[in-house]
């Protein structure tokens, strides 16, 4: 707002269109006319106002709220009012935990699960030899809790998603929802539509925009998408890329996979703080297109065993270099990365996994 006075595009006698505004001082009623500035202030943010035009009438706007495009917010402008989206992409819930030393502990869902596990087992004095049983991904370290360990954990749940206008957009964002559950996570679907009211913008170092909820933020499904406006927006669908396209994506692309596990290698494992571990696994994958692919996985639990010649599928990869000495692609995998192996999966990833078993077969 101060670069727009500064910049001449505000000045006297220029209407606003204002939303979301905060009376900031004395809370008693006063008329305007009788409180003095140091008593009561209005305080309006850049994300929730806009230039009306000259001869809009003052008052109540007829239009409640201010919806802005995701190239119209300003990473310091304030509460964004509103937002008409598409959901473009959802990923997995991330735990954070709080201990009674300060320390904030990061855990994927799997990790979680296996923590709670624990503690159901140990508090019912069950946990003689106790372990728990992973066949897929081998054993997830957590926590030893006895029955004097406090019962209430300090633990918060969050998750991220990207979104793109519905009208008029050509700019995507990130949307850290947080305080979130299980039940939240669910709700929200890819391709659909929201309106999304009270959000605030963040900054994490780069150009892209960064949004988060806060206490005040709403949620409205719009239940009516008209085809031809959700092909011009910039969602796409989730799919299944071929290994031998990949090297065509751009470094830093997101890229889901379903391959034929070749080789793979594990390393030591990395032991981090609170008894997190890391076991960095690599492997080396190809599908019917006959490309390689290195992918890197930092893994949580341990790593995956008998892995050669299984077929495996992942979601939330991301794409980083082409060695064009090999011929091979690379990838690599964090916490946001789903790994399907025997579980159910999304009806796009499944044809995936079936097709590349159907070309082993043949």
């Amino acid at each position: 707002m101060e670069r727009a006075i500064a910049n001449g595009k505000l000045s006297v006698g220029t209407k606003l269109s204002i939303c979301g505004a905060q009376l900031i001082g004395d809370m008693q009623p006063h008329s305007p006319l009788d409180t003095s500035s140091s008593d009561t202030l209005l305080s309006i943010t850049t994300n929730g106002s806009r230039i009306a035009a000259w001869d809009t009438k003052l008052g109540y706007h007829p239009q409640r709220l201010v919806y802005r495009s995701l190239s119209s917010v300003h990473h310091d402008g304030g509460t964004v009012t509103a937002l008409d989206v598409i959901v473009c992409r959802k990923y997995p819930m991330i735990y954070y935990e709080k201990l009674a030393n300060g320390t904030r502990i990061r855990r994927t869902t799997r990790e979680e699960e296996e923590v709670q596990r624990s503690m159901r087992v140990y508090q019912d004095g069950t946990a003689d030899g106790w372990r728990p049983p992973f066949l897929e991904h081998g054993r997830v370290p957590v926590p030893q809790y006895d029955k004097e360990t406090p019962t209430d954990r300090n633990v918060s749940a969050q998750f991220k998603i990207r979104i793109c206008d519905y009208y008029h957009g050509n700019q995507m964002a990130s949307l850290l929802l947080l305080d979130a559950n299980e039940l939240n996570h669910m709700d929200i679907c890819e391709g659909s539509r929201y309106r999304i009211f009270f959000t605030m913008p963040y900054t994490l170092g780069d150009k892209s925009i960064h949004l988060k909820t806060t206490r005040k933020t709403r949620w409205e499904t719009m239940r009516s998408i008209d085809p031809a406006k959700l092909a011009s927006t910039l969602y796409i669908p989730r799919h299944v890329t071929a290994v031998g396209a990949v090297a065509t994506l751009e470094a830093g692309s997101e890229v889901d996979v379903a391959a034929l596990v070749l080789h793979s290698t594990c390393n030591e494992e990395k032991r981090l703080s609170e008894g997190r571990s890391f076991w960095h696994q690599t492997l080396m994958v190809t599908d019917a297109s006959k490309g390689l692919c290195q992918v890197k996985l930092t893994l949580a639990c341990r790593p995956m065993r008998n892995i050669d010649g299984q077929v495996v599928g992942f979601a939330n990869l991301r794409y980083e270099a082409y060695d064009a000495k090999y011929s091979i692609a690379h990838l690599r995998a964090g916490d946001d990365c789903e790994i399907y192996l025997k579980q159910k999966t999304a009806p796009y990833m499944f044809q995936a996994i079936q097709g590349v078993r159907e070309w082993m077969r043949k």
